[in-house]
Protein backbone atom coordinates (compact mmCIF):
# COMPACT_ATOMS: atom_id res chain seq x y z
CA UNK A 1 0.00 0.00 0.00
CA UNK A 2 1.33 3.48 -1.08
CA UNK A 3 1.09 6.60 1.00
CA UNK A 4 -1.81 7.82 -1.85
CA UNK A 5 -3.72 4.95 0.03
CA UNK A 6 -2.76 5.57 3.23
CA UNK A 7 -0.83 8.49 4.65
CA UNK A 8 0.50 6.89 7.45
CA UNK A 9 2.24 4.69 6.27
CA UNK A 10 4.91 6.93 6.89
CA UNK A 11 4.89 5.11 10.37
CA UNK A 12 3.73 1.88 8.92
CA UNK A 13 6.95 1.22 7.55
CA UNK A 14 9.17 1.69 10.70
CA UNK A 15 6.86 -0.47 12.83
CA UNK A 16 9.59 -3.55 13.87
CA UNK A 17 8.62 -7.17 14.13
CA UNK A 18 9.30 -6.82 17.53
CA UNK A 19 6.48 -3.80 18.64
CA UNK A 20 3.88 -6.21 15.81
CA UNK A 21 4.58 -9.37 18.12
CA UNK A 22 4.51 -7.66 21.97
CA UNK A 23 0.39 -6.43 20.89
CA UNK A 24 -0.52 -10.10 19.63
CA UNK A 25 0.67 -10.94 23.22
CA UNK A 26 -0.81 -9.07 25.38
CA UNK A 27 -3.62 -9.38 23.50
CA UNK A 28 -3.58 -13.47 23.58
CA UNK A 29 -2.56 -13.17 27.58
CA UNK A 30 -5.47 -10.32 28.61
CA UNK A 31 -8.24 -10.87 26.23
CA UNK A 32 -7.85 -6.91 26.33
CA UNK A 33 -7.47 -4.88 23.18
CA UNK A 34 -4.49 -3.06 22.38
CA UNK A 35 -3.64 -0.77 19.72
CA UNK A 36 -1.10 1.76 18.14
CA UNK A 37 -1.45 5.07 16.86
CA UNK A 38 0.36 7.23 14.81
CA UNK A 39 0.67 11.11 15.78
CA UNK A 40 -2.18 11.70 13.18
CA UNK A 41 -4.36 9.66 14.76
CA UNK A 42 -4.22 6.39 11.93
CA UNK A 43 -4.31 2.74 13.65
CA UNK A 44 -1.24 1.35 13.12
CA UNK A 45 -1.47 -2.25 14.11
CA UNK A 46 -4.39 -4.00 17.13
CA UNK A 47 -2.96 -7.00 18.67
CA UNK A 48 -4.28 -10.08 17.10
CA UNK A 49 -6.05 -7.90 14.61
CA UNK A 50 -8.77 -7.67 17.00
CA UNK A 51 -11.56 -4.93 16.27
CA UNK A 52 -14.33 -3.41 18.17
CA UNK A 53 -15.80 -5.72 20.65
CA UNK A 54 -19.69 -6.18 20.08
CA UNK A 55 -20.77 -3.91 22.76
CA UNK A 56 -18.74 -0.90 21.39
CA UNK A 57 -20.51 -1.86 18.10
CA UNK A 58 -23.78 -1.50 19.96
CA UNK A 59 -22.71 1.97 22.04
CA UNK A 60 -21.71 3.38 18.23
CA UNK A 61 -24.95 1.95 16.72
CA UNK A 62 -27.18 4.28 19.76
CA UNK A 63 -24.70 7.27 19.59
CA UNK A 64 -22.97 7.15 16.71
CA UNK A 65 -18.97 6.58 16.18
CA UNK A 66 -18.02 10.21 16.39
CA UNK A 67 -18.54 10.20 19.86
CA UNK A 68 -16.41 7.50 20.41
CA UNK A 69 -13.92 8.95 18.24
CA UNK A 70 -13.84 12.44 19.87
CA UNK A 71 -13.46 10.97 23.71
CA UNK A 72 -10.64 8.70 22.11
CA UNK A 73 -8.91 11.82 20.04
CA UNK A 74 -8.95 13.81 22.97
CA UNK A 75 -6.94 11.60 25.48
CA UNK A 76 -4.73 11.26 23.48
CA UNK A 77 -4.36 15.03 23.24
CA UNK A 78 -4.16 15.08 27.00
CA UNK A 79 -1.83 12.35 27.14
CA UNK A 80 0.66 14.34 25.55
CA UNK A 81 1.84 16.40 28.61
CA UNK A 82 0.07 14.06 31.48
CA UNK A 83 1.41 10.89 30.04
CA UNK A 84 -0.24 7.84 31.18
CA UNK A 85 -4.22 8.97 31.31
CA UNK A 86 -6.93 5.89 32.49
CA UNK A 87 -10.45 6.79 32.40
CA UNK A 88 -13.60 5.66 32.01
CA UNK A 89 -15.43 5.87 28.39
CA UNK A 90 -19.19 7.35 28.20
CA UNK A 91 -20.06 3.64 27.58
CA UNK A 92 -19.13 2.69 30.79
CA UNK A 93 -15.95 0.60 29.89
CA UNK A 94 -12.03 1.79 31.29
CA UNK A 95 -9.15 3.17 29.03
CA UNK A 96 -6.06 4.04 29.28
CA UNK A 97 -3.43 6.06 26.83
CA UNK A 98 -0.01 6.12 26.08
CA UNK A 99 2.02 8.49 24.30
CA UNK A 100 4.90 7.60 22.11
CA UNK A 101 7.66 9.97 21.85
CA UNK A 102 10.39 10.15 19.70
CA UNK A 103 13.54 12.25 18.22
CA UNK A 104 12.03 14.74 19.64
CA UNK A 105 8.26 15.01 19.34
CA UNK A 106 5.34 13.20 19.36
CA UNK A 107 5.43 9.63 17.14
CA UNK A 108 1.52 8.26 18.16
CA UNK A 109 0.29 6.30 21.08
CA UNK A 110 -0.04 2.82 22.12
CA UNK A 111 -3.95 2.50 24.02
CA UNK A 112 -5.65 -0.29 25.43
CA UNK A 113 -9.38 -0.14 26.04
CA UNK A 114 -12.60 -2.46 26.09
CA UNK A 115 -12.30 -3.62 29.91
CA UNK A 116 -15.30 -3.94 32.28
CA UNK A 117 -14.64 -2.71 36.05
CA UNK A 118 -18.27 -2.13 36.54
CA UNK A 119 -21.24 -4.47 37.36
CA UNK A 120 -23.43 -2.35 35.15
CA UNK A 121 -24.07 -0.23 32.37
CA UNK A 122 -24.17 3.34 33.10
CA UNK A 123 -27.78 4.28 33.98
CA UNK A 124 -27.98 6.77 31.46
CA UNK A 125 -26.65 4.51 28.37
CA UNK A 126 -29.12 1.33 29.62
CA UNK A 127 -31.74 4.12 29.44
CA UNK A 128 -30.98 5.37 26.46
CA UNK A 129 -30.64 1.67 24.98
CA UNK A 130 -34.27 0.79 26.21
CA UNK A 131 -35.88 3.84 24.96
CA UNK A 132 -34.64 3.15 21.38
CA UNK A 133 -34.56 0.05 21.03
CA UNK A 134 -35.99 -2.21 24.00
CA UNK A 135 -33.49 -4.95 23.69
CA UNK A 136 -31.19 -6.74 26.06
CA UNK A 137 -28.37 -7.00 23.48
CA UNK A 138 -26.60 -4.36 25.08
CA UNK A 139 -26.69 -5.91 28.76
CA UNK A 140 -25.79 -9.54 27.19
CA UNK A 141 -22.66 -7.91 25.36
CA UNK A 142 -21.63 -5.63 28.33
CA UNK A 143 -21.17 -8.34 30.69
CA UNK A 144 -19.86 -10.77 28.04
CA UNK A 145 -16.50 -8.29 28.24
CA UNK A 146 -14.13 -9.42 30.35
CA UNK A 147 -14.13 -7.93 34.10
CA UNK A 148 -11.26 -6.53 35.40
CA UNK A 149 -10.79 -5.60 38.95
CA UNK A 150 -9.24 -2.57 40.76
CA UNK A 151 -6.13 -4.71 41.79
CA UNK A 152 -5.85 -6.45 39.06
CA UNK A 153 -6.06 -3.44 36.89
CA UNK A 154 -3.00 -1.27 38.40
CA UNK A 155 -1.17 -4.68 37.69
CA UNK A 156 -2.19 -4.40 33.82
CA UNK A 157 -1.54 -0.64 33.35
CA UNK A 158 1.67 -1.32 35.49
CA UNK A 159 2.56 -3.81 32.86
CA UNK A 160 1.15 -1.36 30.28
CA UNK A 161 3.46 1.58 30.95
CA UNK A 162 6.54 -0.72 31.00
CA UNK A 163 6.08 -2.43 27.52
CA UNK A 164 5.14 1.02 25.88
CA UNK A 165 8.44 2.32 27.60
CA UNK A 166 10.09 -0.44 26.08
CA UNK A 167 8.53 0.52 22.70
CA UNK A 168 9.84 3.75 23.21
CA UNK A 169 13.85 3.20 24.48
CA UNK A 170 14.40 0.40 22.17
CA UNK A 171 13.32 2.42 19.17
CA UNK A 172 11.07 -0.19 17.97
CA UNK A 173 8.57 3.05 16.45
CA UNK A 174 10.72 5.44 14.48
CA UNK A 175 9.39 8.02 12.32
CA UNK A 176 10.88 7.77 8.73
CA UNK A 177 9.37 11.51 7.49
CA UNK A 178 9.99 15.23 8.12
CA UNK A 179 8.31 16.45 11.13
CA UNK A 180 6.75 19.26 9.68
CA UNK A 181 4.94 16.65 6.96
CA UNK A 182 3.70 14.34 9.96
CA UNK A 183 2.40 17.78 11.84
CA UNK A 184 0.63 18.47 8.18
CA UNK A 185 -0.86 15.22 8.33
CA UNK A 186 -2.03 15.43 11.57
CA UNK A 187 -3.75 19.02 10.99
CA UNK A 188 -5.45 17.57 7.85
CA UNK A 189 -6.96 14.65 10.16
CA UNK A 190 -8.27 17.10 12.78
CA UNK A 191 -9.81 18.83 10.08
CA UNK A 192 -10.65 16.21 7.71
CA UNK A 193 -14.61 17.71 8.11
CA UNK A 194 -13.20 20.98 7.17
CA UNK A 195 -12.26 22.40 3.47
CA UNK A 196 -8.05 22.31 3.92
CA UNK A 197 -6.06 24.33 1.31
CA UNK A 198 -2.34 23.71 0.64
CA UNK A 199 -1.77 27.34 1.41
CA UNK A 200 -3.85 27.15 4.44
CA UNK A 201 -1.37 24.22 5.59
CA UNK A 202 1.42 26.09 4.27
CA UNK A 203 0.87 28.78 6.56
CA UNK A 204 -0.19 27.14 9.73
CA UNK A 205 2.97 25.57 9.89
CA UNK A 206 5.03 28.53 8.50
CA UNK A 207 6.05 27.29 5.40
CA UNK A 208 6.14 28.25 1.61
CA UNK A 209 3.52 26.80 -0.55
CA UNK A 210 6.15 25.31 -2.99
CA UNK A 211 8.54 23.80 -0.13
CA UNK A 212 5.31 21.93 1.62
CA UNK A 213 4.27 20.84 -1.80
CA UNK A 214 7.83 19.15 -2.84
CA UNK A 215 8.13 17.98 0.98
CA UNK A 216 4.74 16.02 0.21
CA UNK A 217 5.80 14.31 -2.66
CA UNK A 218 9.15 13.43 -1.22
CA UNK A 219 8.28 11.80 1.61
CA UNK A 220 4.62 10.67 0.91
CA UNK A 221 5.47 9.99 -2.73
CA UNK A 222 1.64 11.73 -3.56
CA UNK A 223 0.46 15.72 -3.79
CA UNK A 224 -1.16 16.95 -1.23
CA UNK A 225 -4.39 17.04 -3.24
CA UNK A 226 -3.72 13.29 -3.55
CA UNK A 227 -3.24 12.60 0.20
CA UNK A 228 -6.46 14.87 1.11
CA UNK A 229 -8.50 13.26 -1.00
CA UNK A 230 -7.85 9.82 0.33
CA UNK A 231 -7.79 10.61 4.04
CA UNK A 232 -11.18 11.64 3.46
CA UNK A 233 -12.52 8.76 1.32
CA UNK A 234 -11.22 6.59 4.33
CA UNK A 235 -12.71 9.01 6.99
CA UNK A 236 -15.81 8.37 4.91
CA UNK A 237 -15.73 4.36 4.66
CA UNK A 238 -14.84 4.70 8.61
CA UNK A 239 -18.56 6.56 8.73
CA UNK A 240 -20.30 4.42 6.65
CA UNK A 241 -19.33 0.95 7.89
CA UNK A 242 -19.92 2.29 11.53
CA UNK A 243 -23.72 4.00 10.64
CA UNK A 244 -24.90 1.92 7.28
CA UNK A 245 -28.19 3.63 7.72
CA UNK A 246 -26.44 7.30 6.71
CA UNK A 247 -27.42 8.47 3.18
CA UNK A 248 -24.51 9.61 0.77
CA UNK A 249 -25.25 13.41 1.61
CA UNK A 250 -25.03 12.99 5.52
CA UNK A 251 -21.41 11.64 4.56
CA UNK A 252 -20.50 14.09 1.99
CA UNK A 253 -22.22 16.80 4.86
CA UNK A 254 -19.63 15.63 7.06
CA UNK A 255 -16.43 15.49 5.00
CA UNK A 256 -17.18 19.41 4.10
CA UNK A 257 -18.70 18.49 1.14
CA UNK A 258 -21.28 20.94 -0.36
CA UNK A 259 -21.87 19.31 -3.62
CA UNK A 260 -22.85 15.62 -2.84
CA UNK A 261 -22.75 14.86 -6.41
CA UNK A 262 -19.24 15.90 -6.68
CA UNK A 263 -18.46 13.83 -3.46
CA UNK A 264 -19.95 10.62 -5.25
CA UNK A 265 -17.85 11.33 -8.56
CA UNK A 266 -15.12 11.32 -6.24
CA UNK A 267 -15.53 8.47 -4.44
CA UNK A 268 -16.87 6.03 -7.91
CA UNK A 269 -13.34 7.90 -9.43
CA UNK A 270 -11.43 6.35 -6.65
CA UNK A 271 -12.95 3.46 -5.23
CA UNK A 272 -14.74 2.27 -8.33
CA UNK A 273 -17.81 2.34 -7.43
CA UNK A 274 -20.14 5.16 -5.90
CA UNK A 275 -20.49 5.36 -2.43
CA UNK A 276 -23.65 3.84 -2.46
CA UNK A 277 -22.63 0.50 -3.24
CA UNK A 278 -20.26 0.71 -0.54
CA UNK A 279 -23.44 1.68 2.12
CA UNK A 280 -25.50 -1.09 0.62
CA UNK A 281 -22.67 -3.63 1.01
CA UNK A 282 -22.48 -2.92 4.61
CA UNK A 283 -26.07 -3.29 5.19
CA UNK A 284 -26.55 -6.80 3.82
Amino acid sequence: MDATRNPATMLHAVLTPDVKQILDQFRECFGIRIVLYDAAGQLLKSGMDQGDCRYCQLIQKLYGPERCMEQTADAREKARSEGLLCYPCHAGLMEAVFPIHGEGYLLGCAMIGQMRSARQIPRQVARDWAQRFGTDALHKAFLAQRFVSKYHLDSILGLFSILARYIVTNHLVAVKTDSRVLKAVEYMREHVHETVTLQMLARHLGMSYCSLSRAFSKYLGASFKQVLIEMKLTRAEELMAADPDLTVVAVAEKLGYEDPFYFSRLYHKHRGRPPSAFLHQQRT
